[in-house]
């Protein structure tokens, strides 16, 4: 498996700069939405990223997270990243990674049939 050279030369910075490799953090569970899972679950989308709990366990939105403190909750989709639409192809973990602690991100999200647009500022990962 290959990774991107900037993905490497930021990996390097962080461990140079804090002894570590920092990730960020938003503080969501999802499930990304296509044609099929729109389909299957009637939604009225088929892109985005559809907040869910995994499991009995745990909770869609982590309290406290970036994305607790921005107010998204479970049933949520989160349709945009920086103006750009949220796709299977290029789902939330994608964006995720290409960005780093510390930097405000503005999604747009759709709450049953209501979109807005909301700043989030990416925590640290512990």
């Amino acid at each position: 498996f290959a990774l991107p050279i900037e993905i490497v030369e930021r990996d390097l910075d962080e461990l140079k700069k804090y002894g570590r490799i920092r990730r960020p953090l938003l503080g969501v569970r999802y499930l990304s939405v296509d044609n099929q899972i729109s389909q299957k679950l009637d939604l009225p989308v088929d892109y985005g990223a559809l907040v869910v709990k995994e499991d009995s366990f745990g909770e869609a939105v982590v309290k406290n997270s970036p994305a607790g403190k921005a107010g998204l909750q479970e049933k949520d989709i989160i349709l945009e990243w920086n103006g750009n639409k949220i796709t299977f192809e290029k789902n939330l973990q994608d964006y995720l990674s290409e960005s780093e602690v510390g930097d405000e991100v503005t999604v747009k999200v759709l709450r049953e049939k209501e979109e807005f647009e909301t700043d989030i500022v990416l925590a640290e990962r512990i």
